[in-house]
């Protein structure tokens, strides 16, 4: 983490040393005071810049982590309506096999049963596959809305949580 900030810590701390050293010689024209404005202002900016620059990376960590949960509820959703669409065909029957079915189901559940989905959407993903296994295909209708307005609540951010009509 010290090795991807020290070229902006050191920069901006030189920023910081020019322009205390700057003051201090226009303030007092005294070389001693002049230092002592320049070093303080160094450390107080380098300082500064790699705090900032902390909180950054910190920030970047949070949003790649929230992204991740984001894919998998995400791909959970997907998974479950491939399943969905696979069991009760619009087709007709036999417009998908046994097989296909048995391995989107399989899918469904794997994807369903990720360690680091949220807890709502891993209870939504249960209710709508159950549904789905018992075959009641408006059950499993309503289930998979419930899931995608559980996966919506999770990880959209809160600015877009909003309706557009009010």
């Amino acid at each position: 983490m010290w090795k991807d900030v020290r070229p902006v810590v050191a920069v901006m701390a030189l920023a910081g040393l020019i322009f205390g050293a700057g003051v201090g010689y226009l303030t007092t024209r005294d070389v001693t005071s002049t230092l002592t404005a320049a070093v303080c202002c160094a450390i107080g900016t380098g300082g500064a810049a790699f705090v900032r620059l902390r909180q950054i990376r910190q920030q970047q960590a949070e949003a790649k982590r929230n992204g991740f949960g984001a894919a998998l509820a995400q791909g959970a959703l997907i998974a479950v309506a491939c399943y969905h669409r696979a069991a009760f065909p619009r087709t007709g029957s036999g417009a998908v096999t046994d097989e296909e079915v048995a391995e989107l189901r399989w899918v469904a559940y794997q994807q369903a049963a990720a360690e680091r989905l949220d807890a709502p959407v891993r209870e939504a993903a249960a209710r709508a596959l159950k549904a789905v296994d018992i075959g009641d295909p408006g059950g499993a209708s309503s289930f998979l809305m419930d899931l995608m307005g559980a996966v919506h609540e999770q990880h959209m951010p809160a600015r877009t949580r909003w309706s557009a009509r009010r």
